[in-house]
């Protein structure tokens, strides 16, 4: 049995399959401390499961993930391997030709999938002569673009450089199942080259929410990226940080406090939108 299938099915057994599978975060702490406290700790659980079920050698792909959604997400996207699908414990493959969310065949693009994740600039280059509108394709049953994939990878920067200039801005903008754009993907990960890549591209990457609404900033902070997460906070527009605009603002906040990314000699009220946050509680 495949190593998704078997960890999907103890995940289940154990009742933190919709841990992994949330499309929604935890309730604010404000509006419900015990169901908050809850679902950090079966997300703790669920992560411990996902761990301890690695060899060392892949564990050091996930050892700084603090979210068992992301590490689960990860490891699909890293290795070719089955990933598990919604509807039950069947699997679906990337080598094989299958219909994916957006009715692409996955098949068609496993030469482009396997050139990215190789680092092979010129298999890339020639898929892409012969198919351009691939750039802009969702090729993996997750939604993923060739820069999800190249981004996730994290190893070839050159390729990430090289499918971004090849892009529309509005292409760079494109979200996976989960909700995430190429660029959320380098926050949460540290990939920094690849973030102001993309940035330096498109602006608006870094106000574009994943399915849990959270921006590029609030994720990095979230799973411990600081120098990513100063980077970010950085570009981001003040006004989608502001109490108005949601919670990104107050997530933002706490992380930087729990992790000290403010400094030992700085104070919140040395930071515009930290501060309007502040005057909210």
């Amino acid at each position: 049995m495949d190593w998704s299938v078997r960890v999907k099915t103890y995940l289940v057994a154990l009742d933190l399959w919709n841990i992994v599978e949330a499309t929604t975060g935890p309730p604010k702490y404000e509006d419900d401390e015990a169901g908050f406290m809850a679902w950090n700790k079966k997300d703790s659980f669920a992560l411990q499961v996902i761990q301890n079920s690695c060899e060392p050698d892949i564990f050091a792909e996930i050892q700084e993930i603090s979210s068992a959604k992301i590490a689960w997400k990860t490891l699909s996207e890293k290795y070719n391997t089955t990933v598990t699908t919604d509807a039950g414990l069947s699997t679906e493959t990337y080598n094989t030709t299958t219909t994916t969310d957006t009715g692409s065949c996955v098949g068609t693009y496993a030469a482009l999938y396997k050139a990215v994740r190789s680092g092979d600039w010129d298999a890339v280059n020639e898929f892409l002569q012969d198919r351009p509108n691939a750039v802009r394709a969702q090729i993996t049953t997750l939604g993923d673009t060739a820069l999800h994939i190249a981004v996730d990878n994290g190893r070839h920067v050159s390729i990430v450089e090289r499918l971004v200039d090849l892009m529309q801005e509005e292409d760079i903008e494109i979200r996976d199942n989960f909700g995430d754009t190429a660029l959320a993907g380098a926050a949460v990960h540290g990939k920094f080259r690849m973030a102001e890549c993309m940035v330096s591209k498109n602006m608006k990457l870094l106000t574009i929410g994943n399915s849990d609404g959270d921006l590029p900033v609030t994720s990095a902070i979230s799973v411990g990226q600081i120098k990513m997460a100063r980077y970010l906070y950085s570009l981001t527009p003040p006004e989608y940080l502001m109490p108005e605009r949601g919670d990104n603002g107050g997530k933002v906040f706490v992380e930087a406090i729990y992790t000290g990314t403010l400094g030992k000699n700085s104070s919140p009220f040395n930071y515009p939108v930290l501060r309007a946050v502040i005057s909210t509680i």
